[in-house]
Order: structure tokens, then C-alpha cells, then sequence
């Protein structure tokens, strides 16, 4: 686990010297205390030393039993908002950072795709280079910042390969690469909310995939699909796709015949089909625990621990076992580092919070969440967090927490 930044375990530390000071001021033991806030005794000792950061239905507790007249509840939200701000902050860093990075990409594009010369080894190894660099964008902002960069990128290497010569022996890895590059604009289009242009994108790229005979990418790309009509709401649609792959290639390895599994169980649950997803959703888990072989293409490596929590949360919020879907959910968003995957991961435990009314977690989960909104650029979570949202509004939440849901809309309506 990553180490908590010395600003952050500094307005820990004051806020657990503030419960200490109002513990020892009143009658009540750390242990009277403790049976107040259903805490152990232990945990009242962390909590006053900044080792342990309990939700605000802690403070608010803590605060009566205490007589702190809302003072506890009003410094710790002042710390949320504190941390917010330095992440805030240390993100804005990241991003200044992220924008060298894309000028030093963009420009080697262009250098790659207006030579004249014909295409060799050295052009297919740029391309493979390229993708990285395409693929790091995406990651990074989200597809509503980074589609434009990659669509440009993949139109300008699309022309050169149509107009140029191909060095004999080449053919097959040059398309190949051209239907990566493609797949990577397909995504980013989606979580972009292009649909239209995803759509064709993604035909190109299978089509490439065809040309040079490379299933992998094949798979890859029809994956791509099954999960863009199920998010899509278009379940049959997936069905179908996901059918054809397990249908017609008895050749899948284990994570990829789950991963193909994992599709059916969503699509099934958001059908209502509630023996067909969780009899695929079992299939997928045992094939998942047969772990990764050598025979796995190069683009499984995200079909890991935080998907298979994922889809099981997401199939239990199908199904309407809202309780269940919780913890699943936040197992797939601590399991996930990369940026823009674990915002999204993150809008859906919110979204999970808000089903349950779990007012306390929904507190915290929006103050942690807001200032990334904009740094992430997704439709994909921009979606689950505007239902999120919607949930709040129409449920039975206090006013403060309906607040912060308002401040969380508007954010998503202008998230400069």
C-alpha cells in the first residue's frame, strides 16, 4: 500500500489530538467511548494518534457523547476538504506533467507518418512504440481528451500505410499494428461517448485484424464490442458477439474464455435473467482461478482481480442484490491503479453506496471523488456518477448529503 503524504497524516494527527483533547475534558473512558461509537477501544487509541480514519458517522457520534456541539463534525470535514485539495493539487502536478508527455508524443506521430519512404522494420517497430505512447494518453486524461490525439494518430498512419510501399515479409505485422492503433481509438472513442465514429472505428480494426490474420487482436477487438453494447444497454447484442467468440474458437485460454463469460453474466443480468448470470458468472470465476499461461495474448494483462470484482459487483447491482454488490465493488476499486479505471471503479462504489443509503460512506465517497471530476475525462464514469447522483436526489438522504450531491452535479455539468 502507498505511503499516506506527511499533509495528510498531519490533518489526521490534529484531528485525532482534537477527539483526545474533548475525551480527556469529559467523564467518559476511551472505553465508554468506544461502546458510544460501536469502535473498539483499540481503534479509539489509533484514531486519536491519526493512524486510523474512521467515517464521518464516527465524528458525528463521537461528537454528541463528547458535547463537542458539532466542532468534531465540522474539523472533520474540514480535513476532507483538506485532503481534496491536496489531491487536487498533486493531481494538477500530474497533469502538468501529462501535457510535456503529449507534445513530446504528437510531434513523433507526425514524423513517423509523413515520411515517404517505404515502410521497413524500423516503421513497425515506431508504430508498437506509438501504440504505448497512445495507450498511456488514454489512461491518463480518459477518452473525451485523449480521443482526438489517438483518431489523429491513427487517420495519419492509416494514409501512410494506404500510400505506401510495404518491404516484402512486413504485410501482415503492419496490419496488424494499424488494427492496435485502431482498437485503442475505438475505446477511447466510446468512453468518449463518439459512438457513431467508435462504431466504425472498431469495424476498421476488426477488419485490419482479418487482413493479417491475427486473432488475437481478432478477440480483442470483438471483446470491444460485446462490452460497448452491453454498456450501450443493447444486451442481446452482446450476447450475440460473445456467443460467436465461444462459439466458434475452442482454442480460448482460460482468462479469455472468462472474460468472454463475464460479458454474458452482465449482459444476462441486465436482462434479468438471474440463472443464466449467475451460472455464467460461476463458470467465469473457476476459469479465472486457473491463472494466467503463456499462451495469453499481450493485451489480457487487464483482466485481472479488479474486473472479476468488478463484474461480480455489477452483476449484483443488475439483479437487485444492492447489499452483496458493495463490497465487491470497492474490492475492484482498491485492486485497480491505473488512473482513469480506478475513477470509474470509484464513481460505481458510489453509485453502490447511494443504492443502499449508506449516507456516511456517500459523504465521504463524493468528497474523495469530486475534485477528480474533470482530471478523468470518461463517459463511463461521468454516467455511473449522474445516477448516482439521480439516487441521492430521489432518496431519503440529509440535507448535507444532498448538498454535496447538487456540488457534485454541477461539477459534472461544468467540470472545470
Amino acid at each position: 500500500m502507498a505511503r499516506q503524504p506527511d499533509a495528510v497524516t498531519k490533518l489526521r494527527r490534529e484531528l485525532g489530538a482534537a477527539l483526545a483533547a474533548y475525551l480527556d475534558a469529559s467523564a467518559l473512558t476511551q472505553g465508554d467511548l468506544a461502546r458510544e461509537t460501536n469502535y473498539h477501544r483499540t481503534s479509539i487509541s489509533h484514531i486519536q494518534a491519526g493512524r486510523q480514519f474512521p467515517d464521518r458517522d464516527f465524528w458525528e457520534k463521537a461528537d454528541r457523547a463528547l458535547g463537542a456541539a458539532g466542532a468534531l463534525v465540522a474539523h472533520y470535514d474540514k480535513v476532507c476538504d483538506e485532503e481534496a485539495a491536496l489531491k487536487r493539487a498533486e493531481f494538477d502536478r500530474e497533469q502538468a506533467e501529462r501535457r510535456t508527455r503529449v507534445k513530446a508524443i504528437s510531434p513523433s506521430i507526425v514524423r513517423v507518418s509523413a515520411e515517404s519512404a517505404p515502410i521497413d522494420a524500423d516503421y513497425v517497430e515506431g508504430l508498437r512504440r506509438e501504440i504505448k505512447n497512445l495507450v498511456h494518453l488514454d489512461q491518463q486524461y480518459g477518452g473525451a481528451a485523449a480521443a482526438p490525439v489517438i483518431v489523429q494518430a491513427y487517420k495519419q498512419m492509416r494514409h501512410r500505410v494506404n500510400t505506401s510501399e510495404i518491404r516484402n515479409g512486413l504485410h501482415r505485422d503492419v496490419y496488424s499494428a494499424l488494427s492496435e492503433v485502431a482498437e485503442v481509438a475505438g475505446w477511447s472513442l466510446h468512453d468518449s461517448a463518439n459512438d457513431s465514429l467508435a462504431e466504425q472505428v472498431n469495424h476498421e480494426s476488426l477488419s485490419l485484424a482479418r487482413m493479417a490474420g491475427d486473432r488475437s487482436m481478432e478477440l480483442f477487438v470483438l471483446q470491444n464490442m460485446s462490452m460497448r453494447a452491453e454498456s450501450l444497454g443493447r444486451p442481446h447484442e452482446s450476447i450475440n458477439v460473445s456467443r460467436l467468440v465461444l462459439g466458434s474458437d475452442r482454442r480460448l485460454s482460460p482468462r479469455l474464455e472468462a472474460l468472454f463469460r463475464l460479458r454474458l453474466a452482465r449482459s444476462y443480468g441486465l436482462l434479468q435473467a438471474d440463472d443464466e448470470s449467475r451460472r455464467q458468472l460461476g463458470r467465469a470465476h473457476s476459469l479465472f482461478e486457473d491463472g494466467v499461461r503463456a499462451d495469453d495474448p499481450q493485451w489480457s494483462w487487464w483482466v485481472n482481480n479488479a474486473q472479476l470484482c468488478w463484474f461480480e459487483g455489477a452483476v449484483r447491482v443488475d439483479l437487485g442484490m444492492k447489499t452483496e454488490s458493495v463490497d465487491f465493488l470497492e474490492q475492484s476499486a482498491h485492486a485497480i491503479p491505473e488512473p482513469r479505471m480506478n475513477f470509474i471503479y470509484r464513481a460505481w462504489v458510489l453509485y453502490g453506496y447511494a443504492l443502499n443509503e449508506s449516507w456516511s460512506n456517500v459523504d465521504r465517497a463524493i468528497r474523495e471523488l469530486i475534485s477528480d471530476v474533470g482530471i478523468f475525462q470518461s463517459r463511463l464514469a461521468m454516467v455511473r456518477l449522474g445516477a448516482a447522483v439521480n439516487l441521492i436526489e430521489h432518496g431519503n438522504a440529509p440535507s448535507t448529503i444532498r448538498d454535496l450531491a447538487e456540488a457534485l452535479r454541477q461539477r459534472l455539468t461544468n467540470p472545470i
